[in-house]
């Protein structure tokens, strides 16, 4: 049950971590035990260079990425409120909590649109321990996945009895993939909450576990996780995907076991292979069937990947299903040369999966000039490509 209160004012400042928080009532006297935990050690992860044609390997894979992974904490604010369609956490003393309600990577915390309210709406009250899941980019399957779900992880950890889970979806309803992956997870719809914009909730507890991710580049527990709690609900299962290409055999079509995988962004706004045909047709004669996951299921998806040993895919949140592949799979990655991001990469090295990539034909940006625009279209040579394979041993 919950109850109306009268309004509350926009928030007056910000603790810039959770940590500072806890920092801030220590030094006034108050015990901070059972409100702050930290788990799995600071470490640093180590990652091989990738296979590619160029001597040596590009530019944005020598630099060194961002390979320092901090001990996540779950953290528990008593009286907690929780504001806006993304989730931001506010103290009963009125300030945010940024680094768990960030809304924009490249924003400081002054600059959180909580502060441009003159006052909030009244908060509805609620006598429950809520988790609070809420990221800014939790639409896309890429930051669902690894930004959202592997912060359950946390949680579970905590032992803490969690009533509500609150969520970002960002869309109504939820999307497919975030309703499957919650179900195979155990969350009931009844369990979760999505804020809106008029949305203040204070709740008797607030679970908010750390974000885990720095600039996309995320520990290897969190992919252990994954794999751990969905690549095992997922095997065995009945297909009922339409994903693979009409150019494939009907005795291989909708079939969860492929041993060799093209990922088409056809269905895509950018990001796509101009070239795409020439491609599907270097790959077919050497095994290679051409799927669109987003025709699949989440489970659908990772059985394809878990069963794969060669996949070849331009750059994109379709490759997040890597997590899932087996151990010494060998994952070809597709680039165009205005945008070379590493983070399938470092996914890659976490998974013991093989990796190599190619860049395709046009202006590469300066060495350590950061352009990344991102949304450009690629056209991938098939000499090239033809060449990158037979050097890997797949042709």
């Amino acid at each position: 049950m919950s109850r109306i209160t009268d309004g509350f004012p926009a928030p007056v400042g910000f603790y810039r971590t959770t940590g500072e928080w806890v920092a801030y009532h220590l030094a006034r006297g108050r015990s901070m035990d059972g409100l702050f935990q930290e788990y799995y050690a600071d470490h640093e992860s180590d990652f091989s260079l990738p296979v590619g044609l160029d001597e040596p390997a590009a530019w944005e894979f020598r630099e060194k990425p961002f390979t320092s992974h901090p001990s996540p904490f779950v953290g528990v604010i008593p009286d907690g409120r929780i504001w806006g369609t993304k989730g931001a956490l506010i103290t009963p003393e009125n300030k945010l909590v940024w680094d768990v309600s960030v809304e924009h990577s490249a924003e400081p915390p002054e600059q959180h649109s909580v502060f441009r309210q003159s006052s909030l709406p009244a908060p509805q009250v609620y006598d429950e321990t809520w988790a609070i899941l809420a990221y800014t980019a939790g639409d896309s399957y890429f930051h669902w996945m690894l930004d959202v779900l592997p912060r359950l992880d946390l949680i579970r950890k905590s032992g803490l009895s969690i009533d509500r889970y609150v969520f970002t979806y960002m869309s109504i309803p939820i999307l497919p993939f975030q309703d499957e992956t919650l179900h195979m997870l155990g969350i009931p719809a009844e369990k979760r909450f999505q804020p809106q914009a008029d949305s203040h909730c204070q709740v008797k507890r607030a679970v908010v576990p750390s974000l885990i991710g720095h600039t996309s580049h995320y520990p290897k527990w969190a992919v252990d996780y994954l794999r751990k709690e969905l690549l095992g609900r997922s095997i065995g299962q009945t297909p009922s995907g339409k994903g693979a290409s009409e150019s494939s055999s009907p005795s291989t079509q909708g079939s969860s076991s492929h041993s060799r995988l093209y990922v088409s962004r056809a269905d895509a706004f950018h990001r796509r292979v101009t070239n795409e045909q020439q491609i599907v047709s270097l790959l077919e004669p050497h095994g290679f069937v051409t799927i669109t996951p987003s025709a699949y299921s989440v489970s659908e998806q990772i059985r394809l990947f878990a069963s794969a040993d060669v996949i070849v895919s331009p750059h994109g949140a379709n490759l997040t299903n890597i997590v899932f592949c087996k151990p010494g799979a060998l994952v070809i990655e597709l680039f165009s040369p205005g945008y070379v991001n590493p983070i399938y990469w470092a996914l890659c090295n976490h998974a013991q999966l093989r990796y190599a990539y190619l860049i395709g034909s046009g202006r590469r940006s300066p060495e350590s000039v950061h352009e990344l625009r991102g949304k450009e279209d690629l056209t991938i040579p098939p000499d090239s490509l033809q060449k990158l394979l037979k050097l890997l041993g797949v042709v």
